[in-house]
């Protein structure tokens, strides 16, 4: 039960006392109010990941790198304008305007036209109620950007999905139960109890490691390494006669362990031919070169990483960028403690 008085709003009753004795029942109008049967939790404390020796948290680190910059990114396109052009229905004329909400619709782009963010032209299908569904060109496109919205929840079997059911500040580990959400039973959540939190990573470069000229060069990349990180590189041959190439080594901080280490070459005549390769923390060749050393897995402790690269012989407009693999990934994590609502 709740009741507000004064500036007191929508206060929980614990316990209730009628003139000195406690009150073990109240009732109105034929509606039991106090107490009420079951209680469930409206917001929660619980203690995340707690630092770089344990199990998972490079990932964790990763999923909270994507929560921040996955804001502002583009994830789809939506239908901004849409002409009729299709013959023979029966509801539409031809030249009217509708937008993607008049009728249930693909509205989002296919792949090939993402590159596309603003006049991308191609015909969609409305699943409308009509006999003959009509046909639209899509005239202009609106980017769809994904918000900061990463993080599932399981608790007692049940999902929660972060921006619909919850919110949560990863840096504190308070959680707060949004109200059209289905409340969690207190009996899931008591001190000391796990839940589960889930995210789900795609695929994502990080900055390019570039140097125009000869000599050597080193980057720090303020991230822990995940296994199957791999790395492209790309160089253009800037003598006509002469090799060109780079090498390069990939290290943890502060461990040392040195997760890819090689070297890559152009061979032959020509200037400016661009070489392109991956390269993977295993023995796989690359453009008329090696990998000497790999180590495909992350070592506790490394909060960080860098890249050592040194280019000779004319190499110029010299590339070296890291691709993050794809993951899904659960946590245990402990709760702390519950705010306790009566139901």
């Amino acid at each position: 039960m709740e009741i507000s008085y004064k500036d007191h709003l929508r206060e929980i009753v614990t316990s209730a006392w009628l003139m000195g004795w406690p009150v073990s029942e109240i009732w109105l109008n034929g509606e039991k109010l106090y107490p009420m049967e079951g209680n469930v939790a409206t917001q929660l404390v619980v203690q995340l990941v707690a630092g770089p020796t344990v199990d998972g948290w490079n990932y964790w680190m990763h999923a909270l790198d994507w929560k921040a910059k996955k804001k502002g990114v583009v994830v789809g396109y939506a239908a901004e304008k849409l002409v009729f052009t299709g013959t023979g229905n029966d509801v539409l004329k031809k030249e009217e305007e509708y937008t993607a909400k008049k009728y249930k619709t693909r509205n989002t782009i296919p792949d090939r036209y993402k590159k596309d963010t603003g006049h991308a032209k191609m015909m969609l299908n409305f699943l409308s109620n009509a006999k003959n569904p009509p046909k639209f060109e899509l005239y202009a496109s609106a980017p769809i950007y994904g918000d900061s919205n990463l993080f599932s929840m399981i608790i007692g079997g049940k999902t929660y999905t972060e921006g619909k059911d919850f919110t949560m500040n990863a840096e504190t580990g308070f959680i707060q139960f949004l109200k059209a959400a289905q409340l969690p039973a207190i009996t899931a959540l008591s001190k000391g109890a796990k839940i589960k939190l889930k995210a789900t990573v795609p695929e994502r470069r990080d900055a390019v490691f570039h140097r125009d000229g000869d000599g050597e060069a080193r980057k720090t990349y303020n991230l822990p390494l995940l296994q199957d990180t791999k790395f492209e590189l790309w160089w253009y041959k800037g003598q006509k006669k002469g090799c060109a190439g780079l090498k390069f080594e990939v290290t943890g901080k502060s461990s040392g362990q040195i997760y890819v280490k090689g070297w890559g070459q152009r061979n032959g005549h020509g200037r400016g031919v661009k070489t392109r390769d991956i390269v993977y923390a295993k023995k796989d060749p690359v453009s008329s070169g090696t990998t000497e050393k790999w180590n495909n897995s992350w070592k506790k402790g490394d909060t960080q990483y860098e890249i050592y690269v040194d280019w000779y012989q004319g190499s110029y407009n010299d590339n070296f960028q890291p691709i993050y693999p794809k993951f899904t990934k659960e946590w245990d994590v402990e709760v702390l403690g519950v705010v306790v609502k009566q139901v």
